[in-house]
């Protein structure tokens, strides 16, 4: 209908003050947002007071043997009047990787279908950002590590395959990285053309490189930008 879902792993939930914080009651910067655009407003879904994606007291939206655990948003794709969001189930304390996780949205109400559903394929991995492929597979990376599904499917534990360097294969622990690949974002952009952004630890140079293929050969690396050096402050990077 022409509106913008936004997700993230963290984000303000109001306008900032002059120091670039913000506090809203007593949750300042909820652990995962959802919010829907529509014209010029911003409507937080779970009014942005606290995480949208957390678990309570029904085991089916607990993460898995862990009612105290929490959830950050992975990344997300749209197709079919649905939102898929790929969520990484983690362990409170200490801070650690338990399952990823699918929850579906149908669209434009931003409405989640059923409950949270816990994969088991992937076992701990991290996968995050998702791309659609010119063959009709979701392709989702784990550093340079990269899984595929077919459309749709995101939720189905028995799709889940993972690139071995030859082939894809069925175990998680056969995953094998791809060569020369840095990025930490990754776009379609047209048949054949694919391109991955990412910047070198503690640089505050932007590059792009490009592939044919989700898996490759990546390379081409150029770069696009150069962040303005912010003297003493922190900086804070959102992909």
């Amino acid at each position: 209908d022409g509106s913008v879902a936004l997700i993230f792993n963290h984000s303000f939930s109001s306008s900032l003050n002059s120091f670039y914080s913000n506090i809203r009651g007593s949750s300042s910067l909820p652990r995962n947002a959802l919010l829907h655009q529509i014209g010029t407003n911003l409507i937080y879904l779970n009014n942005g007071n606290s995480p949208y994606f957390f678990p309570d007291t029904a085991s089916d939206r607990q993460v898995p043997n862990n009612p105290n655990g929490l959830y950050w948003i992975a990344g997300g794709i749209a197709e079919s009047n649905k939102l898929y969001v790929l969520l990484n189930g983690l362990n409170n304390s200490p801070l650690s990787n338990i399952c990823m996780s699918v929850a579906t949205f149908s669209l434009p109400s931003m409405t989640m279908d059923g409950v949270i559903t816990n994969l088991t394929s992937p076992g701990t991995d991290n996968f995050g950002d998702l791309v659609r492929g010119d063959d009709g597979y979701y392709y989702i990376y784990n550093g340079a590590k990269v899984a595929r599904v077919p459309a749709k499917r995101l939720a189905l534990d028995l799709a889940w395959r993972y690139w071995n360097g030859n082939a894809w294969v069925a175990d998680h622990t056969q995953s094998a990285a791809i060569t020369n690949f840095q990025g930490w974002s990754i776009t379609r952009m047209a048949v054949s053309n694919y391109v991955a952004v990412y910047h070198p630890v503690l640089s505050l140079d932007i590059y792009a490189q490009f592939a044919p293929t989700p898996m490759g050969p990546w390379g081409g690396d150029v770069k696009i930008a150069t962040a303005a050096d912010q003297g003493a402050q922190g900086i804070f990077g959102c992909y």
